[in-house]
């Protein structure tokens, strides 16, 4: 079920939306190398220090770009969710 937005976004935004929406899964490749890297994540999350969440989660996006062979992408951790009155934002996901 599309969130609120959904009305407001132009027809091939809709499309991609609908695409994005159908994915229930990713398979990853079978790299040991990633295993590290998800504990690592595990890891940082049991710290609770953001900046340490951040490089792991970086380090863990950038391999799987790599062996996904896509454009790198930059990851940031905020230490709080945004919210407004309409409700928490759980993912922000921008193109620069």
């Amino acid at each position: 079920m599309p969130f609120a937005y959904y009305r407001r976004l132009n027809r091939t935004q809709q499309r991609v939306y609908q695409r994005s929406d159908e994915i229930a899964a990713i398979r990853l490749p079978a790299i040991p190398a990633l295993d590290c890297l998800v504990d690592g994540v595990a890891q940082a999350l049991v710290r609770d220090d953001r900046r340490i969440v951040e490089e792991a989660c970086q380090g863990l996006a950038s391999a799987l770009a790599k062996s996904f062979r896509i454009a790198p992408v930059r990851v940031e951790v905020l230490a709080t969710r945004p919210s407004r009155r309409w409700g928490e934002l759980h993912g922000l996901y921008r193109v620069r």
